[in-house]
This record gives C-alpha cells, sequence and structure tokens, in this order.
C-alpha cells in the first residue's frame, strides 16, 4: 500500500476519528483506497446488500470487509441532486456507507453525552459493536457461499441499527474504558521474549534483516466493577496503545509490518491481562553493533488499554446526577498544584474526587460547605505521577467531571 495512504490511515485512527468507507462497486475482491488499509480496524469497510439481504452482485467483497449495508435501489431512496422537492432511487455502496455512518452517529450521540468523561466511544469501540450485532448472513440454495461468522462477502453481517443501539441503552449497559500509563519495567528478563534475526523498519531504521529481541510486555489492569456487572465482551484498545502488535510466535516474525496494538490474554471479572511488544535492535543489516529500542525503551512511559461491555444495575446513575457546573481547572496542564475553581447557585455541601485513566481513585476529599457564588479548591497534585486525570465535584445533587494534565 502506498506510504501517503497507509500514514493517512493510521493517523486518522490514532487521532480517535470513526472512518467509515465505501468497498466500491465493481464486483471484485481487489483492495482499493481508501476502504482497504494495513490493518483492519482502522477503517470500518462497508459493503452492500441487496433486497433479499444478500451481497448486492455489484458490490466489492473481501479486502477485510467489515460488514454491509442496503445498497439496492430497491429499498434505498433519497433526495433528488437536482431539487429540495422531490426523491430518486439511490445505489450503490455509496448508498452503503451512509446508513452506517448515520447509526455510528447515532451511537456516538447516545453515548458521549459529557464531553469530559474518560468512556466515550473509541473507533475501536464503534466497529466492535457494529460488527457483533450485525445480522449473520447465512447461506442458502441460491446463496451457499457464506459462512456462520466472518465470510469475504457480508464481512461480519448486515447492519443493524435496532440491535447495536440496545446493546449500549445507558439505562442497562455501560461501555467502559480500563487503561493506563505506565512505565515499561527496567528488567525484562522475566518477560516472554523472542531473540534472532528479522526484517524491520520505521522511520528511523531503513527496511533490513536486523538481529534483536522482541519483548511482550505483559500488564494487569484493575477493572473496578459494581457488584453484578457482568461483562459481556472486551476488546483491545488500539487506538490508545503505544506498544506494538507483533507476534513472539512463529519466530522469526517480520517486524517491518508491526504497528500500535495490544491483546488481551486473559479476563476476569477483577483484572484484565492485555499485552503488546517491543523490540530492542542489536545488530544491523550490516553487522554493526546498535542499541536501538522501539517504539520504547525500558523506562519509558506507555500507554495500555481495553474496554468492557458491561451489563450492570448502576447503568444510568451517575447521567441522572450529572448536570453542568460551571467547573475549570488551573492551571491546566500542570506540573505543579492544580486549582478547581466553580460557581454555586445556593449554599452546598460539596466533595471532590480523582481518578486516573483506569478509572482508579487517587484522591477522595471530605464534605466541605460552601456558600452561594465563584469559589475554589487547591488540589496538592505536585506527588501525582505524569498523566491524564479526570477531577469529579459533586454539590449538593449536583455533579461535574474536567479532565486535568498533569506534566
Amino acid at each position: 500500500m502506498d506510504v501517503l495512504n497507509k500514514d493517512a490511515h493510521r493517523q486518522i485512527f490514532r487521532s480517535g476519528v470513526i472512518n467509515v468507507c465505501a468497498r466500491g462497486n465493481d464486483g471484485d475482491d481487489k483492495n482499493y483506497f481508501p476502504s482497504f488499509a494495513e490493518r483492519e480496524e482502522w477503517v470500518i469497510n462497508v459493503g452492500g446488500n441487496n433486497k433479499e439481504g444478500f451481497k448486492h452482485p455489484n458490490s466489492n467483497f473481501g479486502g477485510d470487509v467489515d460488514l454491509i449495508a442496503p445498497h439496492d435501489p430497491a429499498i434505498v431512496y433519497s433526495l433528488n441532486n437536482y431539487t429540495t422537492s422531490s426523491y430518486q432511487d439511490f445505489s450503490g455502496t455509496s448508498a452503503a456507507a451512509p446508513h452506517v455512518s448515520g447509526v455510528v452517529a447515532l451511537m456516538l450521540s447516545h453515548i458521549d453525552w459529557q464531553p469530559s468523561t474518560p468512556n466515550n466511544l473509541a473507533p475501536d469501540d464503534v466497529e466492535f459493536l457494529l460488527q457483533k450485532y450485525a445480522v449473520d448472513v447465512l447461506p442458502d440454495n441460491l446463496n451457499p457461499n457464506y459462512q456462520t461468522g466472518y465470510d469475504d462477502y457480508s464481512g461480519w453481517g448486515r447492519l443493524d441499527a435496532g440491535a447495536v443501539m440496545e446493546k449500549i441503552d445507558r439505562t442497562q449497559y455501560i461501555i467502559k474504558h480500563v487503561k493506563t500509563e505506565t512505565q515499561i519495567p527496567t528488567n525484562l528478563s522475566g518477560v516472554p521474549q523472542a531473540s534472532g534475526n528479522f526484517f524491520f523498519t520505521d522511520n528511523v531504521m531503513p527496511f533490513g534483516n536486523y538481529q534483536g529481541t522482541i519483548y511482550e510486555l505483559p500488564f494487569v489492569l484493575q477493572n473496578n466493577l459494581n457488584q453484578g456487572d457482568v461483562i459481556l465482551n472486551s476488546w483491545p484498545l488500539n487506538s490508545y496503545t503505544t506498544l506494538l502488535d507483533t507476534d513472539l510466535s512463529p519466530f522469526p516474525v517480520n517486524a517491518s509490518y508491526s504497528e500500535n496494538g495490544c491483546f488481551i490474554a486473559s479476563m476476569s471479572n477483577t483484572t484484565g491481562d492485555i499485552r503488546g511488544t517491543i523490540v530492542h535492535l542489536t545488530q544491523d543489516p550490516n553487522g554493526n553493533a546498535i542499541n536501538y529500542w522501539y517504539p520504547a525503551a525500558p523506562g519509558d512511559l506507555i500507554r495500555v488499554g481495553y474496554t468492557l461491555h458491561l451489563q450492570s444495575a448502576y447503568a444510568n446513575t451517575e447521567e441522572n446526577e450529572e448536570q453542568i457546573l460551571d467547573v475549570s481547572c488551573f492551571p491546566n496542564p500542570s506540573s505543579n498544584n492544580v486549582t478547581l475553581s466553580f460557581v454555586l447557585t445556593e449554599n452546598s455541601d460539596v466533595e471532590f474526587e480523582v481518578v486516573d485513566l483506569s478509572g482508579r481513585l487517587i484522591y477522595e476529599s471530605e464534605e466541605l460547605k460552601f456558600p452561594i457564588g465563584e469559589q475554589s479548591i487547591k488540589i496538592q497534585s505536585e506527588e501525582w505521577t505524569k498523566g491524564i486525570y479526570f477531577i469529579k465535584l459533586k454539590a449538593n445533587e449536583k455533579s461535574k467531571t474536567v479532565k486535568f494534565i498533569k506534566q
């Protein structure tokens, strides 16, 4: 794939943008930009279905197609291109992709109800949920080439807006991000690793056959679930992690195709074991000794995380309490202490709590009494590690969360 296209896809995904693309209408399985990407999760790749619900004959297929949506003019009607008072048939994967984009917009408007929340939908979340709750297209006598689960003709199935919206209903379900920014251990002797010669390249090192070691780093994160929460699904947050998705087995690997990614080794109600890799090059293709780490070295900060799809009796409880308060913190970012500023419209019992990106409670204040008007609280944050934190202020029955960056 063209390097510029690859870089564009990667940057879009890493920026948290949900990229929905039409698969094309040539009826073949060739890989076309922009619907085909180096990593399938970078793009939501949409094929088209006919009025019977199978792949439309003109719709492209394969190429990591994710799902299919209405393509047939018999089932798609849209505004006429030349007037504002009449309608016309609309067809092709150019009709299918907007159906998916519309459902994505519904998902975002439903979940991303508070801009400062750490659990707004990431591109990984949207793609997983669309795939998981699509209608599986099964074979019949006239269409024998489909399979249970994924196939090249329908991807994970046919778009089902009702099913996916039902499964993210805030009164029953929670989308929870469990993530952390932490240091790579300085001693890697005990972690899974593989050494030898392998192909590698990045924006610094030219493509070639290097000697070195690939380390698989395990991180156990606390899920901090409420009593009775049920984990329905979990998936890695590759748009967030800064580790690599290189497989240690079979070795030797071709590490030149590694990208930011991670995988879930195990999951329980209490913890999740999430893993990714780093590369240490010790000899270049010409036999010269080198000492090059990618994407990070021991002691460096990295990010890693995953998403939990929960069925919870606690769903929606915080939403009912959250009301807009005039709350801010400054300086932000800061390397020292931070001041929380807020305006009260009544005499209030005030308390606040601070959590990190993984949801771990860092600090919880005592209840304080404040009168009406502009108020402020100085928070002692100089001992906190560098990273992103969320400060939640509660005043009587109202609350508001703001994001703080510690430098």
